[in-house]
């Protein structure tokens, strides 16, 4: 029979709120890839800097990614994670706001340096938390709620933004 105790555990709650605050820190960058290639015009883009703007958070990366890291070895895990979290929310609001390519292209910069933030404290919490032997399991717990945000961003963004427009949602998300 499966033992089902650690869901009570202290250790299981860190990974909720991780991962619930994860689910809502992508709602902004997942509507954007589900609805701005249909929506560049409205923003007043062309589809060349949708692309652009769709892949710069990820180039961005390979910059934020090892600053993050060198961070988490200097100091605590909380508050590069809250830095994280208001960064991706300042860049979804940006998104909203933008009314040019380079104003957008820089939320999705800051958008990129966010998700390292949030993403690479998570788990280097996850870590903190657990032992080799439950490791596994509580990692899946987190991934499984980042699964069911990249699931549910997507078409929730698109329902919305079809209901009330791009730029709405947007404010939403943020």
């Amino acid at each position: 029979m499966l033992n089902l105790s650690f869901l009570w555990e202290h250790r299981r709650w860190t990974v909720i709120v991780l991962g619930i605050s994860i689910i809502f820190s992508l709602a902004g960058d997942l509507t954007l890839y589900a609805t701005l290639p249909v929506n560049a015009g409205a923003m007043l883009l062309n589809l060349g800097q949708v692309g652009i703007i769709l892949s710069a958070n990820r180039f961005i990366r390979l910059i934020s990614n090892p600053i993050t890291g060198f961070f988490l070895d200097k100091g605590k895990r909380r508050p590069i994670y809250l830095i994280g979290l208001l960064l991706g929310t300042l860049s979804t609001l940006s998104y909203a706001l933008s009314r040019n390519f380079i104003t957008f292209l820089i939320g999705r910069l800051i958008w990129g340096f966010a998700w390292s933030f949030i993403i690479i404290t998570a788990n280097t919490m996850i870590i903190d938390l657990t032992q080799p032997i439950n490791r596994g399991r509580y990692f899946g717990i987190l991934h499984l709620m980042i699964s069911l945000g990249l699931s549910i961003n997507p078409l929730l963004g698109g329902f919305l933004s079809d209901a009330f427009g791009l730029r709405p949602t947007l404010m939403l998300c943020a």
